[in-house]
């Protein structure tokens, strides 16, 4: 609106802009308020879910059962559920974090060394001869 439009209503146009202003207003505020309660409704939804898993011993229990590496990555796991991660993914991601480390790598490296134990790189090309 330009400075003249507004000087050249009468009171009661000035009241019904007023009025429409404030009630623009509100309803904006009440938009605001209703995106936080969202919001808090959601972080509270995924605490619990945290939660409900960062107390039961089964979960974790059929997650890392046979991981000897679980005790190690204990920390780990549970900084990322933390993040909002289930107890699988958070479990994977802490394997990635902190690879090959103490008692637990050195049974996964026997492990694998004797998975594949009869295989050989015997015979590969060796670039050709001249």
């Amino acid at each position: 609106m330009s400075l003249y439009h507004i000087l050249n209503q009468s009171p009661e146009q000035h009241k019904l802009t007023a009025a429409q202003n404030q009630q623009i207003a509100l309803q904006r505020q009440l938009q605001y308020v209703q995106q936080h309660q969202h919001a808090l409704a959601q972080q509270q939804a995924r605490m619990q879910y945290q939660q409900k898993f960062v107390h039961s011993p089964q979960c974790g229990r059929s997650v890392c059962r046979g991981q000897p590496e679980a005790d190690e990555l204990g920390d780990l796991i549970e900084r990322e559920l933390r993040l909002g991660f289930d107890l699988p993914t958070a479990y994977q991601r802490a394997n990635l974090l902190r690879p090959a480390s103490g008692p637990a790598a050195q049974t996964r490296a026997r492990r694998l060394r004797r998975a594949y134990s009869d295989r050989s790189i015997s015979g590969a090309p060796d670039g050709g001869s001249a």
